[in-house]
């Protein structure tokens, strides 16, 4: 009898134990996607809802640094042109034009992170990224405020008279 108590025992242990186990291994449920927006200013993000105005700061400055550094600078408002398009450049600086900042591609999370945007190559309604990736403003998926919707429309606009 007392080998069976001790047997149960040791039977019952084991048996926590793998479950223990089991439930340590068990997958974890992956998190959803972070949403993602295009807005024109810290406040225009915050007014999505999803993120603080101070935490829409924080990214779009990081997105502003990112310009700065690693947009091309062009010496001549001819030469931008050229590699951006018409109406597509900014004077930055004395013999210094860059491709024109004018939204930026928000990652609502919670460590919010954004991409400044500029005008696209193309006839389209949206934006382009530093890489030249197009990024439509249309698309359901986006979070996109009423005023980078109206900046997307004007770059169609633009870019489909500039085709012509």
């Amino acid at each position: 009898m007392k080998l069976s108590r001790i047997s149960f025992a040791v039977s019952m242990f084991a048996a926590i134990m793998l479950t223990g186990c089991s439930e340590a291994e068990a997958p974890k449920a992956a998190a959803p996607p972070a949403e993602k927006g295009i807005f024109i200013s810290s406040s225009d993000c915050a007014g999505n809802g999803k993120l603080t105005e101070e935490a829409c700061g924080k990214a779009i400055d990081m997105a502003v640094v990112a310009h700065n550094e690693q947009a091309p600078v062009h010496k001549t408002l001819r030469s931008c042109e050229a590699a951006e398009g018409p109406d597509r450049c900014n004077k930055t600086g004395e013999n210094e034009y860059r491709p024109r900042l004018q939204a930026f591609f928000v990652t609502m999370s919670e460590s919010a992170t954004a991409e400044p945007l500029y005008p696209p190559a193309k006839s389209a309604v949206g934006f382009q990224s530093l890489a030249k990736t197009a990024i439509d403003a249309r698309d359901e998926a986006l979070h996109v405020s009423v005023e980078a919707t109206t900046v997307a429309n004007e770059n169609g606009r633009l870019a489909a008279r500039d085709s012509q």
